[in-house]
């Protein structure tokens, strides 16, 4: 009888810590959903006044005029096209004379 008796205070006491342990996870469910919860500040911007830009006091910006290698090149290919473009010349007028 005393182990009956001991085994349903155990029952019981089991039933209380998984009661208690399921209040828990509730709370903590229900404590994370509402620190996931959006809660928007209020739009201060609304009341302030507007942004109105002011003419700046410094000079504008000029701009260096850009010499580009590439131009440079361009140039230089154009002269080295031409002498090949003879040289290319100055051997078919041999090859025509042999």
């Amino acid at each position: 009888m005393i182990i009956v008796l001991v085994a349903l205070q155990v029952q019981e006491m089991f039933k209380d810590k998984m009661k208690k342990r399921a209040e828990a996870a509730e709370k903590a469910k229900e404590d994370a959903r509402r620190a996931a919860e959006f809660k928007a500040a209020e739009a201060k911007v609304l009341a302030q006044r507007p942004f109105l830009p002011h003419p700046s006091d410094r000079d504008p910006v000029t701009t260096d005029d850009v010499h580009l290698h590439t131009e440079e090149r361009v140039t230089r290919r154009r002269v080295f096209e031409m002498t090949i473009k003879q040289k290319e010349a100055e051997l078919q007028s041999l090859k025509l004379r042999v």
